[in-house]
């Protein structure tokens, strides 16, 4: 008897939703993950579309979380090409 491969489950966010979950543009997003410090998880592709795994995000997020005054709260904070302020 064979063993039945197991299915990769995991659930993935296309990426309007990834920028919608942070509150960014595509152009932050795009920044963030060309940002070695910032260790931002990579996209899968399929076809030319861009989708995140829900449990690297999460995992990311709980990394960032645990840095004092760290690259999170600068990639979650305000970012001055999202969110000019008036001066």
């Amino acid at each position: 008897m064979t063993a039945t491969p197991k299915l990769d489950r995991a659930v993935y966010l296309p990426g309007p939703q990834v920028a919608t979950r942070y509150g960014r543009s595509d152009m932050t997003i795009h920044r963030w993950l060309n940002d070695p410090e910032l260790n931002f998880p990579r996209p899968t592709y399929f076809g030319r579309y861009r989708y995140w795994r829900i449990d690297e995000l999460e995992r990311w997020e709980a990394e960032q979380a645990q840095k004092p005054n760290g690259r999170y709260s600068r990639a979650v904070g305000a970012d001055d090409d999202d969110h000019p302020e008036a001066a």
